[in-house]
C-alpha cells in the first residue's frame, strides 16, 4: 500500500519522464537513416555431382558417413563469405566511396552488414542485399547472384578437370602395367606351360585382386580429396584409415600368418606355380582396374564438358517498396518501456535513501 501511496504522489514525475523519453525516442528514430533490402531465394542444381563417390558404387562409403561430403548449400556460402566474392562487388559499385570508408579493407567489412543470408527450413538458401536506395539494393542482389553463379561453376569446372587429369592419368599407367603384365604372362606359358592352379588358389587370387582394386580406388579418392581438404579433415582421415584397412587385408592373404585366411598362401605354392600365380594375379589386377576406372573415367569426362546451371532461383531480387529497418514502432516501444521501468527505480530508490537518511539523522541526534 506504501508504495502504491507513493508511486500516486510522484504520478506525474513517472509520467513526465517517460513522456520525455518517448518524444526522445521518436525525434531519434526519424533521424534514423531507412534502409531497403532486396531478397533472393535460391537453390542447388541437382545436376551438379563431381564427387568420386558417388561412382564408387562397390566401396562401402555409405557407411561411413560420405554420402552427403559436397554439400554445395555450405559451398555457397563459403563463396558468400570469401574476399574475392565481396572484393569483387565492392570494385565493381565503388562501395569504398559510398560507404565512405578509407580503403578496401574497410569497405568490405562494411559490407558484410548490409549482405546477410540464411538458410531456410527447406533447405534453400536466402540472400539479402541491403541499401538506404531499393533500385541500388536490387542491383545489388542480382549482381550477387550473377557472381555466385559463375564462381560456383569455375569450382566444379576445376574440381572436375582435376578429377579427370587424376583417373586420366591412372588409366594410362593401368593400360602400361596390363600390357606388360599380359606379355609377361605369355612369355611365362609359352616356356613352361600352363600350370594347374588349385581351385582355391584361383579363389584367392580373385578376393586378392578385388580388394587391390578397391585400395587404388580409394587411394584415387583420397588424392583427389585432399586437393579439396585439409590434412585433418574427417573426409581425409576417414579414407586413409579405408586404405590402410585394406592394404592389412592384403598382406593377410599375401602371408596368411597363423592361418588367417581360408586361402593358401602364394608363398607355399611351387615355384613354378607360384611365379605363374604371381602373373596371373597381376593381370587379373590390371584388368580389374581398367574395368573399374574406365567408367569413371568416362563419367568424368561428361562432368568436365557439362554446362548446366549450378543454382536454381525461386525468387528473383524485387526493388523493394517497404523500409527494412529501422523498425521506428519498435525503438520507440522499447525506450518508453525502459524509461518507465528507469522512473520507477529511481523514485523507489530515492525515497529509500530518503528515508535511511532521514533515520540515520534521527539516531544521531538522539
Amino acid at each position: 500500500m506504501d508504495n502504491l501511496i507513493l508511486l500516486y504522489k510522484k504520478r506525474w514525475f513517472v509520467i513526465g519522464n517517460s513522456a520525455f523519453i518517448a518524444v526522445l525516442s521518436v525525434i531519434i528514430a526519424l533521424m534514423l537513416p531507412v534502409y531497403f533490402a532486396s531478397n533472393a531465394t535460391l537453390k542447388t542444381s541437382s545436376a551438379s555431382s563431381a564427387s568420386f563417390l558417388s561412382m564408387l558404387s562397390g566401396l562401402p562409403m555409405a557407411d561411413m558417413g560420405f554420402s552427403n561430403l559436397n554439400d554445395e548449400l555450405n559451398q555457397f556460402i563459403s563463396i558468400i563469405e570469401s574476399r574475392t566474392f565481396r572484393e569483387h562487388l565492392v570494385l565493381s559499385f565503388d562501395l569504398v566511396n559510398r560507404y565512405e570508408q578509407t580503403d578496401i579493407d574497410r569497405a568490405i567489412e562494411k559490407f558484410g552488414d548490409y549482405l546477410q543470408y540464411e538458410v531456410t527450413d527447406y533447405g534453400y538458401l536466402k540472400i539479402r542485399a541491403i541499401d538506404r536506395n531499393p533500385a541500388f539494393a536490387k542491383i545489388l542482389a542480382d549482381t550477387m547472384l550473377s557472381l555466385m553463379d559463375q564462381m560456383y561453376k569455375e569450382m566444379n569446372q576445376e574440381e572436375n578437370r582435376y578429377n579427370r587429369q587424376a583417373l586420366e592419368n591412372r588409366l594410362r599407367q593401368n593400360e602400361k602395367d596390363l600390357q606388360i603384365a599380359q606379355e609377361r604372362l605369355r612369355d611365362f606359358q609359352a616356356k613352361y606351360g600352363v600350370v594347374d592352379i588349385p581351385a582355391q588358389t584361383s579363389a584367392a587370387i580373385e578376393v586378392y585382386s578385388q580388394i587391390y582394386a578397391q585400395m587404388v580406388a580409394a587411394e584415387i579418392e583420397l588424392f583427389t580429396t585432399r586437393l579439396n581438404f585439409s590434412p585433418e579433415a574427417i573426409q581425409v582421415k576417414n579414407l586413409e584409415a579405408l586404405v590402410s584397412n585394406l592394404d592389412h587385408k592384403l598382406q593377410q592373404l599375401l602371408n596368411n600368418a597363423q592361418g588367417e585366411s581360408p586361402f593358401i598362401s602364394f608363398k607355399k605354392l611351387p615355384d613354378y606355380g607360384l611365379e605363374y600365380a604371381n602373373l596371373y594375379r597381376e593381370v587379373e589386377i590390371q584388368a580389374k582396374i581398367m574395368e573399374l576406372l574406365y567408367p569413371q573415367y568416362e563419367q568424368a569426362r561428361m562432368e568436365e564438358m557439362k554446362t548446366v546451371p549450378s543454382i536454381i532461383v525461386l525468387d528473383y531480387p524485387k526493388e523493394p517498396l517497404h523500409k527494412f529497418k529501422p523498425r521506428r514502432a519498435l525503438i520507440v516501444i522499447g525506450a518508453s518501456m525502459a524509461g518507465f521501468i528507469f522512473s520507477l527505480i529511481f523514485v523507489y530508490a530515492f525515497e529509500f535513501i530518503k528515508n535511511l537518511w532521514l533515520a540515520l539523522k534521527t539516531q544521531t541526534g538522539e
